[in-house]
């Protein structure tokens, strides 16, 4: 069975969810196809500060859950699903999802944003959930009053160690540069903390096993200009940057890291009917006010493509 719709919105997150929100005042009756992490990268942060119109801190799956709420209670359609292909060779676009949906629509808006890293060594896939982890508030609470490390520099590394500092013995932030990256109120509130350690230029290049058949983190090999040691740590959580999720639409102009393009001072891409918003087509400034400011360009763009 074929699915007709007028505007389809992959991703869920603040860009999409805003976008949806425009589109649905704008009586586009939008489709948003949530994507395999609806709410995007923000529902595993914590005590958003700086949202605009929200004086009091929050954590970010209750401003996403607002923002999924508001879009639905204006028309908006959320479907939990994921893009796996899209024909763009003509209008209307074709798409298939992993369901096995197939949808037809006369305009897009991808905002897919944009997955953690990985250091990608050796014996990573099986420690993932079991020592190795790349959401600190997810999985924070399991290593209560153990020793853990966060690989990383930037706003996320900064906030997530500050995080954990609260649950876990001792916090090791591992930046592979002579200084941290993130915000300066951040860094300033990081080092403040007792149970928290910083070792600058360093890197891991291993993680050490507690059982034979490479299961269970004892320790992390560490790496510096200086030396090689380890250190005994039960977790690593990896703040190192994102990927962008683009990969299901392959006929759109993407950068090296695979960022989608846009044209200048717009969400338009380089297929007419498609416009990408958020962190999906932006490598720097990941910020939820952005990524929505974003979704809302692209839906008011959209809605002026629809009505030429």
């Amino acid at each position: 069975m074929v699915n007709f719709e007028k505007l389809i919105i992959v991703g869920a997150g603040p860009a999409g969810l805003t976008a949806g929100i425009y589109a649905a005042r704008s009586m586009l009756h939008p489709l948003i196809i949530a994507g395999p992490v609806p709410g995007g990268q923000l529902i595993s942060t914590t005590e958003i500060e700086n949202f605009p119109g929200f004086a009091s801190k929050m954590q970010g799956y209750e401003l996403m859950e607002k923002m999924r709420t508001q879009a639905a209670k204006l028309g908006a359609r959320i479907v939990a699903d994921s893009v796996e292909e899209i024909d763009t060779s003509e209008l209307p676009f074709h798409m298939l999802t992993a369901s096995g949906k197939v949808y037809v629509a006369n305009s897009i808006i991808v905002a897919t944003g944009s997955e953690p890293k990985t250091l990608k060594l050796p014996n990573e896939g099986k420690l993932r959930g079991s020592g190795v982890s790349t959401c600190a508030t997810c999985d924070g609470f399991f290593y209560k009053n153990k020793n853990v490390a966060i690989v990383g520099g930037g706003n996320t590394a900064a906030t997530d160690a500050l995080y954990l500092a609260k649950i876990v013995k001792s916090v090791t932030v591992v930046c592979r540069g002579n200084k941290l990256t993130c915000e300066k109120v951040l860094e300033e509130k990081l080092l403040e903390h007792k149970n928290i350690k910083v070792l600058y230029n360093s890197i891991v290049v291993k993680y050490i096993t507690k059982h034979s058949d490479n299961t269970g983190l004892r320790a992390i090999q560490i790496a510096s200009p200086e030396a090689k040691y380890s250190i005994r740590v039960e977790g690593v959580f990896i703040a190192i940057g994102t990927t962008p999720c683009s990969s299901a639409f392959a006929s759109l102009e993407k950068d090296p890291q695979g960022y989608i393009i846009t044209k200048p001072n717009s969400t338009k891409t380089n297929i007419i009917g498609i416009f990408a918003a958020g962190d999906v087509n932006s490598a720097c400034y990941k910020q939820a006010v952005i990524a929505a400011g974003s979704g809302c360009i692209a839906a008011l763009e959209l809605e002026q493509f629809l009505c030429t």
